[in-house]
C-alpha cells in the first residue's frame, strides 16, 4: 500500500484546546440565553421562548455540517471554531434584535402619553403654570410646552431664571412619580417654558442620571 496515499488517523486531526472549547461552549450558551430571553419579553410565550433559546444552537449545527461538505472543515478544531462564530454572531444579531425592539416599545409608549396629555390640554398645573401640549420624539424623547400665565418673557430676568427659578422646576418634576417613571425607563423629557406673550423662556432637560442622582 502506498503510504502517501493513506489518510491520517482520526487521532491525529487538529483538535481544539481547552480555551477554544470553553469560549464556544459560553457562547452557545449565551446565543440560546439571548434568544429565551428576547422573546419571553417580547410576548411572555413561554413555549415560543424555549423555542427561541434552542434554535441558535440548531442552526449552528446546520451551519457546521455545510461546511463539512469540504473535508478540509472535518476536523474537530475547525468545526468548533465555526460553532463558535456562529454562535458569536446569533448572540449579536439577538441583542441587536432585543435592543431595537425595546426601544420601538418605549417609542410607542412615549406616543401614547403625549396623546393622553394632548387629549386633557391646556390645562393648569397650578395657579401660575398652564401645560400646552405634548410632542413624542424623535427617539426616545417627550417635549413638553408650558405657559407661565401671569407674566410676559421679556419680564423675566435670565439670572433669576437660571440659578433659583430652573432649581425649583427641576426639583417639583422630579417629584413626580409619573415624570419620573418615565425618566427612569429612559425617556428623555424637555420641558419648554413660554411667557404668556407665547415668547421662549428656557427649557429644561431631564435624562435617566437625573433620577439615579435624585
Amino acid at each position: 500500500m502506498n503510504a502517501e496515499k493513506m489518510t491520517l488517523p482520526k487521532a491525529t486531526q487538529p483538535r481544539p484546546g481547552w480555551i477554544l472549547i470553553s469560549a464556544t461552549t459560553v457562547f452557545v450558551i449565551l446565543a440560546a440565553l439571548s434568544g429565551f430571553g428576547s422573546t419571553f419579553a417580547s410576548s411572555g410565550d413561554i413555549s415560543g421562548a424555549i423555542g427561541a433559546g434552542v434554535a441558535p444552537f440548531f442552526w449552528s449545527v446546520i451551519i457546521v455540517l455545510l461546511f463539512s461538505i469540504r473535508p478540509h472543515y472535518r476536523s474537530p478544531l475547525f468545526r468548533t471554531k465555526i460553532l463558535l462564530w456562529t454562535s458569536v454572531l446569533i448572540t449579536i444579531v439577538q441583542v441587536q434584535n432585543f435592543a431595537a425592539s425595546n426601544r420601538k416599545r418605549l417609542e410607542s409608549g412615549i406616543e401614547l402619553v403625549a396623546a393622553k396629555i394632548n387629549g386633557s390640554a391646556p390645562m393648569m398645573i397650578d395657579s401660575a403654570t398652564r401645560l400646552e401640549r405634548a410632542t413624542a420624539g424623535p427617539g426616545a424623547l417627550l417635549t413638553i410646552r408650558e405657559t407661565f400665565v401671569e407674566i410676559d418673557a421679556r419680564n423675566v430676568d435670565l439670572k433669576d431664571w437660571a440659578s433659583r427659578v430652573v432649581p425649583e422646576l427641576r426639583k417639583n418634576t422630579l417629584q413626580n412619580p409619573a415624570f419620573s417613571s418615565l425618566i427612569s425607563r429612559g425617556v428623555r423629557i424637555t420641558i419648554r417654558y413660554y411667557g404668556r406673550d407665547s415668547v421662549f423662556i428656557g427649557e429644561i432637560a431631564f435624562n435617566a442620571d437625573d433620577v439615579r442622582g435624585n
